[in-house]
């Protein structure tokens, strides 16, 4: 019975031990080396989806104005530039959806990260005096009074 736990350990740590080697994402050749050529080509695991993410991007360009379409531009030459992009592999262009949806999601994230409007009572005076309405508390009972 210790036998079977202990294959079944065995195949489960060689399993484990193969993982990283298979899981290795992007394959970059330098482009500074002497070795480099134009063949060389950057490969990455998803080859049919862009799976690529561009938060800071997103976030860079809206407080400048930039719009979503000529960030998208921008990000797509900058891959291009890079090797990401060719001719033959046209997978990994970023459209303006997946800067839109970025831009989505920090906002969403900042949002949590700042202080729900419920937890804030704020008065605002403006300097003008006006008529208030209090509620007076006599005995048990709250009476309704206006007050300069």
């Amino acid at each position: 019975m210790e036998e079977k736990r202990m294959k079944r350990k065995m195949v489960k740590t060689d399993a484990d031990a193969a993982l990283p080697q298979s899981m290795e994402v992007l394959e970059l050749n330098s482009m500074f080396s002497p070795s480099y050529t134009d063949t060389d080509v950057i490969t990455l695991e998803y080859e049919s989806q862009n799976r690529l993410d561009f938060p800071t991007l997103a976030r860079e360009c809206d407080p400048y104005g930039i719009s979503v379409r000529a960030s998208a531009s921008n990000a797509s030459a900058a891959l291009q530039d890079i090797g990401i992009v060719h001719e033959g592999e046209t997978s990994h262009l970023v459209d303006r959806n997946k800067i839109c949806k970025q831009l989505q999601n920090a906002v969403a994230e900042s949002t949590k990260l700042t202080v729900s409007c419920s937890l804030l009572t704020v008065l605002y005076f403006d300097g003008i005096k006006d008529k208030t309405k209090v509620l007076i508390k006599k005995d048990t009972k709250y009476f309704p009074k206006t007050t300069k």
